[in-house]
């Protein structure tokens, strides 16, 4: 069983929720494909399902991710999609919550991820001070896991 993970990231956090989904289905016997949404493929019938996942930013998806929703949204209409949206401090607007349904994904999870002072620029620092953010890593791997750990039982 083939499935195919796209995933949009900002600085990384939600690569590597992707990379632990990835290998958490790896585990369990299947084959998986990760890459970028930007180099999402001409045709998903050759997956048995799509997981796609994206960091929010300023309350909607990263570009690339909220480009593939724009772009291919009724290829993922057709396929078995999963979705999962990352984001440090912030929520996912409603019109971004609202495109992410679009794509009629079987679940669609929200994670927390990582925001590191020293990856972000002055601007983005003072926009999370305003929204009362923290810095910190909050990556729940238990919960990534077990929203892989769904995936996989849906398919069984």
């Amino acid at each position: 069983m083939a499935s195919l993970i796209l995933y949009a990231s900002k600085y990384g956090a939600t690569k590597s929720i992707a990379e632990r989904i990835a290998a958490r289905l790896t585990e369990l016997g299947e084959q998986v494909e990760l890459k970028p949404c930007a180099e999402a493929p001409e045709s998903f019938a050759g997956y048995e399902r799509v997981i796609v996942g994206c960091s929010i930013y300023v309350g909607t998806w990263f570009k690339d991710g909220a480009v593939l929703l724009r772009k291919r949204g009724e290829d993922l209409r057709q396929a078995r999609v999963w979705a999962f949206s990352v984001g440090g401090n912030e929520a996912l607007s409603d019109d971004a919550r609202k495109a992410v349904a679009e794509i009629k994904p079987v679940e669609h999870e929200y994670f927390r991820g990582v925001v590191d002072h020293s990856e972000v620029g002055f601007v983005e620092r003072q926009l999370i001070k305003i929204v009362g953010g923290t810095f910190g890593d909050f990556r729940d791997w238990d919960a990534i896991d077990a929203f892989a750990d769904r995936i996989h039982a849906h398919a069984a």
